[in-house]
C-alpha cells in the first residue's frame, strides 16, 4: 500500500489495483489496461507517474492510475519490482530473453540490461528504494546473494553493501528512510544503515516482513509472530549520526585537487587502513595511516563518486568522496 497527494492506493494479489479518496473506508478498482485478475508484485509512485509490476508485465499510468499502459521488456513473463529515479526506471524481469536488472531512460520503450560490470551481481531483485539521490536494491536471498546494492548515478554504477549475514537465506521485504537511516525488513532481522546503504547492523527482530514509523517508535511486522516496536533514539543514539559523529572524517567534499582523511579515534584504531573504491567495487588506492590527519592528492582520479572505506581494530567505516 502507498500514499500520495493524499489519497491510498493498493495492490492485490490477483485483484489489480485498488483507490480509496476517503482514508481507506472505501475503494475503487483501478485496472483499465491491466489484465484480468492480475497479481501485483510491487506498486510505486513517483511524481505524477504511478508504476505496477506483476506476472507478465509492467505498467506505467500518468492519470493517477485511471489507466494503465504496458511499457514491458519484450518477452517478460515477470516484473517482480520496478523503482523510478527521475527519468530513470529500473526493473527486474524474468524474461524469456534474458532475466536480470534492466533501465529505461524513455519510459520502457527501450530496456538495457545491466549486467555484472557495473557491480550489480544479482539478476534478481526482490525490492527496491530511492532516497536521497541513492537507489537501494535488495536481491533474493533463495534466487541471489541476498546481498543489497547501492547506487549512485541512477543504476548505471553499483556497490555491494557489507554487514548483512547468512545471505543465502536472507529474504527481503521492506525499506523505510528515516532522516539519514534506512532500514530494511528481512527474514533475518531488522537492519540499519547509517551511510546511505554501504554497510548494515542488524538491530534484531527475526522475520520482519513490513515496517512503519510513528513519532519515535519503529514498527516492525512480523506475520504470525506479531507486531513489535523500538524507539528509534535506542537504535541511532538520540539523532540521526552523519560522516562527522563516525570515526572518519573527508575534506573538502566534494573535491577536485587534495583532501584531508581525519580520524577521530585514531590512537584507538590500531593501525588503521584507508581505501579507496570505485563505484564498481574496484580497489583504487590504500595505505596504512601513521597519523590522526593527512593529506592526499587526488588529481589523477576522474570525476565521479568514490566510496572511501577505513579498517581499524574492531572498526569499520565507510563514506563518500565526491571529485569534481
Amino acid at each position: 500500500m502507498i500514499s500520495n497527494g493524499g489519497l491510498l492506493y493498493t495492490g492485490t494479489s490477483g485483484q489489480g489495483v485498488y483507490l480509496s479518496t476517503d482514508q481507506g473506508n472505501t475503494w475503487t478498482a483501478r485496472n483499465n489496461g491491466l489484465p484480468s485478475g492480475f497479481p501485483v508484485f510491487d506498486l510505486i509512485a513517483e511524481n505524477s507517474s504511478f508504476y505496477v509490476c506483476g506476472t507478465g508485465s509492467i505498467f506505467h499510468s500518468t492519470d493517477n492510475t485511471a489507466n494503465w499502459e504496458n511499457i514491458s521488456l519484450a518477452g517478460t513473463v515477470q516484473a517482480t519490482s520496478v523503482i523510478a529515479a527521475g527519468d530513470t526506471i529500473i526493473a527486474s524481469f524474468v524474461s524469456q530473453i534474458s532475466d536480470g536488472v534492466y533501465r529505461s531512460t524513455n519510459n520502457g520503450v527501450d530496456w538495457i540490461l545491466i549486467n555484472s560490470t557495473s557491480g550489480l551481481n544479482d539478476t534478481r531483485i526482490r525490492k527496491f528504494a530511492y532516497y536521497k539521490n541513492t537507489i537501494y536494491a535488495a536481491s533474493n536471498g533463495d534466487l541471489g546473494s541476498g546481498n543489497v546494492y547501492v547506487s549512485t548515478d541512477h543504476g548505471i554504477s553499483w556497490t555491494a553493501a557489507e554487514g548483512l549475514d547468512d545471505q543465502g537465506h536472507n529474504y527481503p521485504y521492506n525499506f523505510l528512510p528515516s532522516d539519514n537511516t534506512m532500514f530494511l525488513a528481512t527474514t533475518n532481522g531488522v537492519y540499519k544503515s547509517i551511510n546511505s546503504g554501504l554497510s548494515w547492523t542488524n538491530t534484531g527482530c527475526t522475520n520482519a516482513i513490513s515496517l512503519a514509523i510513528i513519532g519515535d517508535t519503529l514498527f516492525a511486522g512480523t506475520g504470525y509472530h506479531g507486531i513489535w516496536k523500538r524507539g528509534l533514539s535506542e537504535m541511532t543514539g538520540g539523532s540521526e549520526a552523519s560522516e562527522y559523529s563516525t570515526g572518519i572524517a573527508v575534506y573538502p567534499n566534494p573535491a577536485s585537487e587534495k583532501i584531508i582523511i581525519e580520524l577521530k579515534k585514531y590512537l584507538s584504531m590500531g593501525k588503521p587502513i584507508v581505501s579507496i573504491y570505485n563505484m564498481q567495487g574496484q580497489p583504487l588506492f590504500q595505505q596504512t595511516l601513521q597519523k590522526d590527519r593527512t593529506e592526499f592528492d587526488i588529481r589523477g582520479f576522474e570525476k565521479g563518486v568514490y566510496l572511501v572505506k577505513l579498517t581499524g581494530t574492531n572498526l569499520t567505516e565507510f563514506t563518500k568522496l565526491v571529485k569534481m
